[in-house]
């Protein structure tokens, strides 16, 4: 059953992707891709190579507060790779952060319930990051009123992900309260209860110092803010209408749909959410707004799935020594 609903989500992507791909103008979408700028390109995969540093330097921060010790450099070539992993599994990231998890319990030469909970404490410091910023970006539509699009729904979506950002808030404030909900005698409570103790000290070790807990929320901030400032570049590159706060939205609204989603690395539904958002709340043809999605795929996405594969290749070559 399980497995239907994948396929049927499939083909329902597919053929949402035929229908939005069927009237491109093709010529034209060559044209507009002929007139970027290759220095405009270079800066934006300096850019991502820099968001890339600060996701591996805020890895090694998370790191070092439970007295684990790994390089920027292998921190930065276990995320890439793990991008690979992402690229083949389902938008929820599972695929890459099962990965990850199996990587650093290795390297660590800790437990599997320790290593998956440094993934968690990552995972939901960054998502809390994302949250913050779409809500930002919400609070933003309702008082200027710009677009009247989601006007029924805005207040709902707005609770809903308001629950959800208050919810991670509370997990990483009170990590003991959550843990004790799980305490039994029943075997799989038990696995999922020393998962929590184990997330409660990793998150402790970073909140004993409040600098700590300053930096990783200055860079999860900066990690995030990153990813809007590159599509807003690309729309520059392309002669779009579109404000920063706009590409803000079409960027992130596009993340959480991308991140739920069930096809492998979020393909097809983040570019087609990118693109069909970018038509219906700027003035931007279906050409433009598929090229701009595009383009900020292969930069943020399809470049460091390459790059993964590279390192892949060259880590059986040469082995990654810590630096």
């Amino acid at each position: 059953m399980k497995n239907n609903l994948k396929y049927l989500f499939y083909i329902i992507i597919t053929v949402l992707l035929i229908i939005f791909l069927k009237d491109v103008d093709y010529n034209k979408l060559i044209s507009n891709v002929t007139e970027i700028n290759l220095w405009v390109l270079l800066f934006l995969i300096f850019i991502q190579l820099i968001t890339q540093l600060l996701i591996a330097i805020q890895w090694t921060k998370i790191l070092g507060n439970n007295s684990y010790k790994i390089s920027v450099m292998k921190m930065f070539f276990i995320n890439t790779k793990s991008s690979v992993i992402e690229a083949i599994t389902p938008g929820t990231k599972i695929g890459g952060e099962a990965y990850k998890t199996v990587i650093l319990r290795n390297e660590l030469k800790c437990s599997f319930e320790k290593a998956a909970s440094l993934v968690a404490v990552q995972k939901i410091i960054s998502f809390t990051g994302l949250l913050f910023f779409i809500l930002l970006s919400l609070t933003y539509l309702v008082v200027t009123k710009d677009i009247d699009l989601i006007s029924d729904k805005k207040y709902m979506l707005m609770g809903a992900i308001s629950f959800v950002f208050v919810g991670l808030i509370y997990l990483y404030k009170y990590p003991e309260k959550v843990a004790k909900l799980f305490r039994s005698k029943n075997k799989i409570l038990q696995k999922f209860s020393n998962f929590m103790n184990n997330y409660e000290k990793s998150i402790n070790n970073i909140k004993k110092e409040k600098r700590d807990v300053a930096i990783q929320i200055i860079m999860t901030l900066m990690i995030w803010f990153l990813f809007p400032i590159k599509s807003y570049i690309i729309v520059l590159a392309l002669n779009l209408d579109v404000s920063l706060f706009m590409a803000s939205i079409l960027t992130f609204s596009a993340y959480v749909v991308g991140t739920v989603s069930i096809t492998p690395g979020g393909l097809g539904t983040f570019e087609l959410t990118m693109s069909t958002l970018m038509i219906l709340l700027t003035r931007t043809s279906k050409e433009e707004a598929l090229l701009a999605a595009s383009l900020f795929r292969i930069i943020t996405f399809w470049f460091v799935v390459s790059t993964g594969v590279i390192l892949m290749y060259l880590e059986k070559l040469i082995p990654i020594k810590e630096v």
